[in-house]
């Protein structure tokens, strides 16, 4: 059987047997960029990555192509972050014209008046929930461009020592049962979990919140309160919790992502970067992957949306506008596939995926089948951060208060109830 790792050069070859690998230089040394002597106008477009990074590379091949048919303008790239601040003064500085931004911002910013109003009749194949998180009201203010969602991987190693059919497990009680048959057969834990105060616990539960049908906020108020939610996080804190790794009260993604690499627990729950991070390890054993649908619970989503400032002159605009209709079509979206440069390996990883549902090009799929159901999971998706206002709620005591009930300093009732009360508050003081 063809190793995963094997699967992902094949793949990255058939994508890139013309790409020449750039560079990668480090920060400190990076070279500053010329100015441009192209005489076409620039639109600089601020990206959320190191313009020299593996990812910036990338982008930049896409963001060729589309100059390649350009007279008059010519879309430059410029580096970014995902810092709020700094995001805002680059607004104020007007120092781009287009930005990627994580869609939590986009909500934030659209009714500031920083952000124009976008024509969602120029978007095909994509899921509406994608589409609500760049909206306002019925106010579109960007076009979801990547993302990733999570996804239930495994070691296939030791699911067949377990002697365990992956297809039968349906539902959270038949993957407790394989979880039991892990403990009993190997050495490994069942499950990789997160458990540190750390903004990792909030998205991780989250899905588990969504899952058993409760929510974060309805109607602009707080809203966590249920017995739906109490439901999900009795089940990720005290039912996957008895089958988690025994430092898991204090561990983050990272230690997960360490402890399933070393193969110290069978299942984690990750995004694609789980496989890709398995193969950039030698590939020690083939990963599996289910939809977290399976256990009821709703995968973590997390797109970058494309954005235009809202002064562009008309020129100016209408050549924007072209460009972000450019990189949502399905040419440019397919090219998301490419993936990024690692020197360290020479070889191409994919870090996140097209949103449009019909951009997993059929070559893509014959070598990675199971990579659809990272896009299946678009359909209902886990949000982390609903609305501006949540965002403080998550910084000031979401976690805090989880983490509280992780290590059983507050029973979960106990938790829900004061997130409800104490985040309704926050809510009323951000009026």
């Amino acid at each position: 059987m063809i190793k995963k790792m094997s699967l992902i050069f094949i793949l990255m070859a058939f994508f890139l047997t013309a790409c020449s690998a750039p560079a990668t230089p480090s920060e400190d040394t990076a070279p500053v960029p010329e100015k441009s002597t192209s005489p076409k106008t620039a639109i600089p477009l601020r990206i959320t990555w190191k313009t020299y990074s593996g990812r910036g590379e990338t982008v930049q091949n896409i963001v060729g192509t589309f100059n390649q048919t350009q007279t008059d303008y010519e879309i430059q790239l410029i580096s970014g972050d995902e810092d709020l601040e700094a995001v805002i003064k680059n607004f104020e500085q007007a120092q781009a014209d287009i930005y990627v931004l994580p869609y939590r911002f986009v909500k934030e910013l659209g009714p500031t008046g920083y952000l124009k109003q976008l024509d969602s009749s120029q978007l095909e194949n994509m899921s509406s929930d994608l589409m609500e998180l760049a909206m306002d009201g019925d106010r579109l203010y960007g076009f979801p461009w990547v993302s990733h969602s999570t996804a239930l991987l495994y070691n296939k190693d030791l699911v067949e020592t377990a002697g365990i059919d992956p297809e039968s497990i349906i539902d959270r009680s038949s993957f407790l049962n394989a979880l039991d048959r892990i403990e009993a057969t190997t050495d490994a834990s069942g499950i990789g979990l997160v458990g540190a105060d750390h903004h990792d616990l909030s998205w991780m539960v989250n899905q588990f919140i969504y899952g058993s049908g409760g929510q974060l906020e309805s109607e602009g108020k707080v809203a966590i309160l249920s017995d739906a939610s109490i439901e999900g996080l009795t089940y990720y804190i005290r039912d996957l919790g008895g089958h988690a790794q025994p430092t898991w009260h204090e561990d983050t993604g990272i230690e997960v992502m360490d402890l399933f690499r070393n193969e110290k627990v069978a299942f984690e729950i990750q995004g694609l970067w789980g496989v890709t991070d398995i193969a950039k390890s030698g590939a020690p054993f083939e990963v599996g992957i289910l939809p977290l649908s399976a256990i009821q619970a709703s995968a973590e989503v997390g797109p970058l949306m494309l954005t235009i400032r809202a002064d562009l002159p008309e020129e100016k605009m209408t050549a924007a506008e072209t460009f972000v209709n450019y990189m949502v079509s399905k040419d440019a979206q397919v090219a998301i596939l490419h993936g990024e440069y690692s020197p360290e390996h020479d070889a191409y990883y994919p870090f996140r995926l097209p949103v449009r549902s019909d951009a997993l090009d059929i070559h893509f799929l014959s070598l990675f089948p199971d990579f659809d159901v990272f896009i299946s999971s678009y359909a209902s998706p886990s949000i982390d951060v609903p609305s501006p206002k949540w965002m403080t709620v998550r910084t000031s005591i979401y976690t805090k208060y989880i983490h509280q009930m992780v290590t059983g300093q507050l029973s979960i009732s106990q938790g829900v109830e004061k997130i409800q009360t104490e985040g309704a508050a926050l809510y009323e003081g951000e009026k």
